[in-house]
């Protein structure tokens, strides 16, 4: 199984030991719908206006890796249907994380380096909460590309930022990599948890990277 391709030892043993010490443009690709597994009966979202997915979340975060949580500045931009998201501390990008909003999806483009092709829809205009699809293609990352599918499920979740609870559509990914000479496929799971009108407050990127709202 690969991990996620993140900054050098080097460079994320360097951001760690300084929080420690100091106390605490893309290019369309189609998204291909492989089937709809099943409808959900929970909340409905019609249409982008119902959710807002590329909203900035915030200018602040923590980052927590291996145990450790490391405060984070935000960075967003949006050029056309893309909308890219930085995660910066102490003069270094640390992450990015790219997706893509259109008027029938909010799609995953890139994660912690990896590159998904075609996007992985992970919020359908419409949809209700509880809705599931599949996902065939493949995913790239550090020159090889493998195929891939992947299971995508909504839920409802709860949420708190500064003691202010917040219900939030989880989308969890369930991801399965393939490689010539191995029987099984590697597993991966990514979490993407969408309040509306304030983004993607909450994501996972398997056990290797979480992005959550920055602890006061």
């Amino acid at each position: 199984m690969t991990s996620i391709r993140l900054p050098s030892a080097i460079s994320v043993g360097i951001l760690i030991a300084i929080f420690v010490g100091q106390g605490g443009c893309g290019f369309a690709r189609k998204t291909v719908s492989i089937g709809v597994v099943s409808e959900g009966q929970g909340r409905q979202i019609a249409a982008y206006a119902d959710l807002q997915p590329d909203t900035a979340p915030g200018k602040k975060a923590d980052m927590v890796m291996a145990g450790t949580r490391i405060p984070v500045n935000v960075l967003t931009s949006k050029f056309g249907p893309v909308f890219r998201i930085l995660l910066r501390a102490h003069d270094e990008t640390f992450e990015t994380e790219v997706y893509r909003s259109g008027p029938t999806a909010f799609s995953l483009s890139e994660a912690g380096g990896d590159v998904y092709s075609p996007d992985v829809d992970l919020i359908r205009f419409p949809m209700q909460v509880g809705d599931e699809w599949t996902w065939e293609g493949a995913v790239s990352s550090g020159g090889v590309r493998r195929k891939a599918t992947a299971r995508v499920k909504s839920t409802t979740a709860n949420l708190y930022d500064n003691g202010v609870p917040m219900e939030a559509v989880r989308v969890d990914v369930a991801l399965s990599l393939y490689s010539e000479g191995t029987k099984s496929p590697a597993a991966r799971k990514l979490v993407f948890e969408f309040v509306p009108g304030k983004g993607i407050v909450r994501r996972e990127f398997g056990d290797a990277s979480v992005r959550e709202p920055a602890q006061p």
